[in-house]
């Protein structure tokens, strides 16, 4: 039989292996408390415009497809998935770049942005046709999607334009 008792994970051999974060002590000096307080903002008030951006536009589909029917239907969860993509992908990309390897990481990430944003405007075509969109609802998501496109691929640009620069001769 299994007791709680008698298990003493804190003097388990197997501890040993574990790097010292694992000790059940936490690590954090005064400046890495002050560190993560100033960059938690459960508000969005420090978020990127474009970020912002793709944010509300997966609000608002929320909002036009009230119905059940609409819901249930793939295209819809298509255009959510692909409005999802662009979110996590634009939340990963814009946040700080320290070095080269985030500058990577950030390229790969908005890629995903683009992949998501072109999956989102594909899945407006058979909404529309199947009469889930009107065509104000229609033209003003498309209008958005593709903007947040466009200025993802300046974003791109930029990151690429850094990466082929070098590293930075200031650090």
């Amino acid at each position: 039989e299994y007791d709680d008792d008698d298990v003493d994970d804190e003097n388990a051999p197997w501890r040993e292996s574990l790097p010292d974060i694992y000790d059940g002590v936490e690590h954090f000096d005064e400046e890495d408390e002050e560190e993560d307080s100033r960059s938690f903002d459960p508000e969005g008030r420090n978020r990127h415009p474009l970020q912002k951006e793709a944010m509300d536009l997966m609000l608002r589909l929320y909002q036009l497809i009230k119905d059940d029917e609409g819901r249930h239907n793939s295209h819809f969860h298509i255009l959510q998935d692909g409005a999802g993509e662009m979110v996590g992908g634009l939340a990963q990309a814009l946040s700080p770049i320290e070095d080269d390897m985030d500058l990577g990481l950030s390229l790969v990430q908005l890629k995903r942005a683009l992949r998501g944003a072109a999956f989102a405007l594909g899945a407006l075509f058979p909404l529309s046709a199947e009469k889930q969109l009107d065509n104000t609802s229609y033209e003003e998501l498309r209008a958005t999607i593709e903007e947040i496109h466009s200025q993802i691929l300046v974003e791109l640009t930029t990151v690429r334009d850094r990466l082929r620069e070098g590293p930075d001769e200031t650090g």
